[in-house]
């Protein structure tokens, strides 16, 4: 068995079930205190809440549409509408101001009927089918199919302009229609446990666990795979800040700082977090004409931590095992080429074919820094995505909390890893190190 990775799998996604706001007192991150005032927390569906949204459709029922008929359902506050048109196009409205929040952007014209069903397998689908014609074809989909049967599902439309796919056996929503959230300059958003932000391609989705870690997971026929997150697992009630200065944190029950993106700035501002289709979460300041990028999960930090997570996937991966002649991934790898190649898929500019003997020199080519050992003053002082190297014969990724990742060596002479130990998460070993290869960027 390999050791098990510190990404807790959940398949879950934010629904906005009600929204309150609380002063909230946190500490200091970069010297800077974070905003005291006006955090805006905003509470998932769960077992609890669900009850507060509007019941749309359960397991194995539909709702229908043609010309001359539509069908429409009100959030309990009256504030929403969401309406499956005649032309086959589900839109969710703001009555308040008429404004479009969501729509699946379909429609044919009037000589079809159209069926919105929730079905057995999870999944959201509107179909469409020519009149007279027994061909049905599908125009739109949640993505949401779910491995296992005998599940149950319910579609809900929030008080809060959320529509959502509800997993009643795991309570949670598994597709949600938001795919960014905003603060000002005046207050500060949150997500709790179980909140997330969902890709416009639904591919993808970034949750605040209940473990306390902040994950992007793709999704891929019924499952899901971690591709970033900001290892802060461990941490039972932790929550994240998008704060008005501009930085993205994730703080423990108790309001202390367990990561940050380090984007704080004066005057506080206006800013976005979204998750890209291409997986990619940024943050805006100002969200519109005169908008700017201030960070996102592949640059800088996020680009560390996205190594880090394809790491520890494929160390729990025994499909690969170590080999020197096979180095190449296909499907082994040995010390070196591991640590390049996660590297060069977290989009650092760096070959993924490294030996030992030229990683220091690939490695600070592409912005990373190298700090002989001496100049470290001891374990203590070592970072999590600090690149480990013995020039001579090793390398190791370090994770932080005494443990590090990599390719070790070889126990049984066939392709992958049949025992776990190969490749793995390892207990932190001195191992005459040259020094160190850090990012700062």
């Amino acid at each position: 068995m390999k050791k098990p990775t510190s990404i807790k799998k959940r398949i879950a996604v934010l629904s906005v079930a009600a929204v309150s706001c609380a002063s909230l007192v946190l500490a200091p991150v970069n010297g800077i205190p974070a905003p005291l005032q006006n955090f805006c927390i905003t509470a998932s569906a769960s077992s609890n809440n669900i009850n507060q949204d509007t019941l749309v459709l359960s397991t194995g029922q539909s709702a229908y549409s043609s010309s001359g008929q539509s069908q429409t359902w009100y959030s309990k506050n009256r504030r929403y509408q969401l309406t499956l048109t005649q032309t086959g196009n589900l839109i969710l409205r703001d009555t308040s101001s008429n404004r479009t929040v969501w729509s699946t952007g379909t429609g044919k014209n009037s000589s079809y009927t159209f069926r919105l069903v929730m079905q057995g397998d999870g999944n959201l689908v509107l179909y469409s089918q020519l009149r007279n014609s027994k061909t049905v074809t599908p125009l739109w989909n949640s993505q949401t199919v779910t491995k296992g049967s005998g599940n149950r599902f319910q579609v809900r439309l929030s008080n809060e302009g959320e529509l959502y796919v509800y997993y009643e056996q795991i309570n949670q929503s598994i597709w949600s229609s938001r795919s960014e959230i905003e603060c000002t300059a005046s207050s500060n958003t949150v997500l709790r446990s179980s909140q997330c932000i969902s890709s416009k391609n639904r591919f993808y989705r970034a949750i605040m666990q209940s473990d306390g870690n902040f994950v992007i997971y793709r999704r891929n026929n019924g499952s899901e795979t971690a591709t970033w997150h900001t290892h802060t697992n461990g941490n039972s009630g932790a929550f994240l800040a998008l704060q008005q200065d501009g930085n993205l944190v994730v703080y423990s029950a108790q309001s202390r700082p367990l990561y940050n993106t380090e984007t704080s700035s004066r005057p506080f501002a206006a800013y976005k977090l979204s998750l890209g289709d291409d997986g990619v979460l940024r943050i805006v300041q100002n969200p519109g004409k005169s908008q700017r990028e201030v960070w996102n999960s592949r640059d800088g930090k996020g680009k560390v931590e996205a190594m880090l997570t394809w790491a520890i996937n494929t160390a729990n991966d025994n499909s690969h095992g170590w080999s020197m002649s096979n180095r190449s991934g296909n499907p082994d790898y040995d010390c070196s080429s591991f640590v390049s190649t996660a590297a060069h898929q977290a989009g650092f500019n760096v070959s993924a074919t490294l030996s030992t003997y030229t990683m220091k020199d690939g490695f600070t080519a592409a912005g990373f820094t190298w700090i002989p050992w001496n100049q470290i003053g001891g374990t203590a002082n070592l970072r999590r995505g600090d690149i480990l190297l013995d020039i001579d014969r090793h390398t190791e990724i370090y994770l932080g909390n005494n443990q590090m990742v990599g390719a070790h060596n070889d126990t049984d002479g066939r392709p992958g890893d049949s025992n776990g130990n190969e490749i793995s998460v390892v207990s932190y070993s001195y191992g005459r190190w040259d020094g160190v290869l850090r990012y700062n960027g």
